[in-house]
């Protein structure tokens, strides 16, 4: 099976200053704002600063500075300072670590209004992480000591970032746990519901992933080789649980991942396998809770 979409590497892209487990911004506001909103129009809308007055926020937007990076290219690389937190606005991130074998281990994936970069809060002094532009990005970049220094009047933004970092870290250690007890199967199908939650778009066949990525990269994300990983997409194609076609990846029966998932014995064939996770005005169940949770 040929890869889904093949993320081109990239040189380190230029970052042109000017001056991710849920959003930290409205995204209905942010996905009807023309990319030319302003700095403070963007900054506003981030739910992370709800308590800001209009003072802290012209101060906000002093601070803050907006950057661009074409695709392929780096916000930063391993051994980069560690020194602000960044805000994107438009594209999708890849953040990343490389063992030095050159195995690379997929972290996250960052949407638009989502944070990275947070460790430059929580005392990091130099990137042990990359941060790729999957795709041309803008981003707002807060330097560590003006942001610390102004969140410290809002007591609310220190503690959701301290959860922002506790949860990446909770999911990072539930990843690994994973990689040691689970098996490629199992961690591939938590990924699928994952992102067929996150990114996918109901049609006739069932969710579409609007996120590409190569089968190198769904690797990386859960910690198997390339070889492995397109396998077992192959075996759940011929199960029915999913569809790949022309580069794209459609999600057919979420509610049979979900069974597998918790361990339901498979119920006969009714040959309604396309449309079983289509639905509309139906109220959904809680989704399960993923190690492979992205952002």
């Amino acid at each position: 099976m040929k890869d889904l979409v093949g993320v081109n590497g990239g040189h380190r892209g230029n970052a042109n200053h000017g001056v991710a487990n849920q959003s930290l911004v409205d995204q209905g506001a942010l996905n009807r704002t023309p990319l030319g909103d302003s700095r403070l129009g963007f900054l506003r809308r981030i739910s992370l600063f709800t308590e800001f007055q209009d003072n802290d926020f012209l101060e906000l937007e002093r601070l803050a500075h907006q950057g661009t990076v074409s695709r392929g290219g780096f916000v930063y690389v391993p051994g980069d300072s560690s020194d602000q937190v960044f805000f994107l606005r438009s594209g999708r991130v890849k953040v990343a670590r490389t063992a030095p074998g050159g195995k690379e281990l997929i972290l996250h994936l960052v949407e638009p209004g989502e944070v990275f970069g947070e460790l430059s809060l929580a005392g990091e002094d130099s990137r042990r992480n990359s941060a790729e532009a999957l795709e041309d990005i803008s981003f707002c970049s807060i330097r560590r000591e003006p942001f610390l220094a102004l969140a410290g009047r809002r007591p609310t933004v220190a503690l959701r970032m301290l959860r922002l970092v506790g949860e990446r870290r909770r999911l990072m250690e539930a990843r690994v746990e994973g990689v040691l007890f689970a098996g490629v199967r199992e961690r591939l199908l938590e990924l699928l519901a994952d992102m067929a939650r996150r990114y996918g778009i109901a049609g006739p066949e069932g969710l579409a992933l609007r996120v590409q990525l190569s089968q190198k990269e769904i690797a990386h994300l859960i910690g198997s080789t390339r070889e492995t990983t397109s396998s077992t997409l192959n075996q759940l194609r011929r199960e029915g649980l999913i569809f790949i076609q022309r580069r794209r990846l459609v999600v057919r029966n979420l509610d049979r991942i979900d069974q597998i998932l918790k361990g339901v014995p498979a119920t006969p064939v009714t040959h309604h396998v396309a449309t079983a996770t289509v639905r509309k005005n139906v109220p959904a169940p809680a989704p399960m809770r993923s190690r492979y949770q992205i952002a």
